[in-house]
């Protein structure tokens, strides 16, 4: 089966040049499990659970933006704390 090639954009994120494919870009959060996660606390990672805290080291490590699809650890967050992670979010 042949893969759809896409276009690529070339962009700084965070002071390094990266490449990212079309229409993906600042998409990171609408895809990622964790922005919806009891257990993700994004304003001190330290208290994240260990599958976030060691995917975000690699993250800082590459220069990558790797969202969460699946996660064994995943729990939904109460309506409090997606309150929490929402204003973070929107600073």
């Amino acid at each position: 089966m042949k893969r759809k090639v896409r276009n690529t954009e070339i962009y700084k994120h965070h002071g390094t040049v990266v490449t990212v494919q079309e229409g993906d870009k600042g998409k990171h959060r609408d895809h990622c499990l964790c922005w919806q996660c009891g257990f993700f606390c994004p304003w001190d990672s330290k208290y994240n659970c260990a599958t976030a805290r060691i995917l975000y080291s690699l993250c800082v490590i590459f220069n990558i933006v790797t969202p969460v699809w699946e996660c064994l650890l995943y729990q939904q967050a109460t309506e409090t704390q997606q309150k929490r992670i929402d204003k973070f979010e929107n600073k």
